[in-house]
């Protein structure tokens, strides 16, 4: 009876999907790329403004847009 529980499994179907190749993989690096340089904008914008502006007003900032601009870019069916 134990030996069904602590056998070794056949297959392991989660394998298969983490074995398989990657669908394209430039897509990947573009959007690698495109992150890496929105967070740079970020941070320097926040940087400059620092300056001139109350930290709290600028995190706000900050925060609303990168929400605003997540919202727009995952705007599809939510439902999923």
């Amino acid at each position: 009876m134990l030996r069904r529980y602590f056998s070794q499994p056949t297959e392991y179907p989660c394998m298969e999907s983490a074995a398989s190749p990657p669908i394209n993989p430039l897509k990947g690096i573009g959007y690698m790329l495109a992150t890496m340089f929105l967070f740079s904008c970020i941070n320097g914008t926040a940087k400059t403004l620092i300056e001139t502006m109350p930290v709290v007003e600028i995190v706000w900032a900050r925060y609303f847009f990168q929400m605003l601009l997540l919202v727009l870019f995952f705007r599809g069916d939510w439902s999923k």
